[in-house]
Parts: C-alpha cells; structure tokens; sequence
C-alpha cells in the first residue's frame, strides 16, 4: 500500500517542483494537482460546484496514480501529492 505525502499551501509556493523532486529523490510517484489541468483547460471563472468536480478529478488522479504505484511493486511505496482535500476545504 502506497504512503500519500501532500504538499498544502498557497498557489505558487513551489509545491510542485517539491513533490516532483521528492519523487525522483525517493523512488516514489508523483501526482499533480489537477485544479491546475482544469483551470488551464476551463478558464479561471468558475463558479462554487465547480470546486466538486476539481474535488472528483483530483481524487481521480490520486486513485490512478494509486493503481500504479501498487502496479509497480518498485517503487518505495511513497505517492507525493501537489494538492489534497484540505486545500479543497
């Protein structure tokens, strides 16, 4: 079973250089923050609901990254997270 390990705070900050050199120095995966794809791809007006369906996708990623991780049964069972359900709060 894979250990999540999530990177929170503000936009910015460096989370996501942190996480994918975490994975690299560890052997672990990487998961990005999906708000990012989604804002990238919609636009950045959006409205409340839309914050469920970023929810759903990011909680997608984390489960398919999941899925390799236990795939992959090299890896040192660590899944670095750029974002999670607390930042969603």
């Amino acid at each position: 079973m894979l250990k999540k390990i999530a990177a929170i705070g503000p936009e910015s900050t460096g989370k996501s250089t942190l996480c994918r050199q975490l994975a690299q120095h560890f052997g672990g995966l990487h998961c990005p923050e999906y708000a990012r794809e989604y804002l990238l791809k919609n636009g950045t007006n959006y409205q409340f609901d839309t914050l469920l369906t970023i929810a759903k996708g990011q909680m997608a990623a984390e489960n398919e990254h999941m899925k390799m991780g236990e795939a992959q049964q090299a890896t040192t069972g660590l899944l670095f997270l750029e974002t999670n359900q607390y930042v969603m709060k």
